[in-house]
């Protein structure tokens, strides 16, 4: 997918699974930061990305971003799920694509 988005390989992270033989999931890599609370947070925090950093999210992984200093705004995204921790946490709160484009790009 992010390949026929025009991402870059080495710009795509995520948890490794694995599949049996009939295409079942087995398995997640337990030792991957990303499969842990804070492992968004410490990801971001070793890219070394330019400041000011924008994190944008719906849960509280995407939340400790903020938190722990790495972001310097944390827009709340609600529009699948809102959830009220992460709301109360957040600087901004979108509820779509558009509203956050706006927000991101006015």
């Amino acid at each position: 997918l992010a390949s026929r988005l025009g991402v870059a390989a080495e710009d795509v992270h995520g948890v490794e699974i694995t599949f049996d033989g009939d295409g079942r999931f087995v398995d997640f890599d337990h030792e991957s930061p990303l499969a842990h609370q804070r492992g968004k947070a410490t990801l971001i925090a070793s890219l070394g990305l330019p400041r000011p950093l924008v994190a944008v999210g719906d849960g509280s992984t995407d939340l400790a971003i903020r938190t722990a200093g790495i972001a310097d705004l944390f827009v709340a995204y609600t529009g699948f799920v809102r959830r009220t921790a992460v709301v109360a946490g957040a600087d901004r709160t979108v509820d779509s694509f558009d509203a956050l484009h706006a927000l991101l790009l006015p």
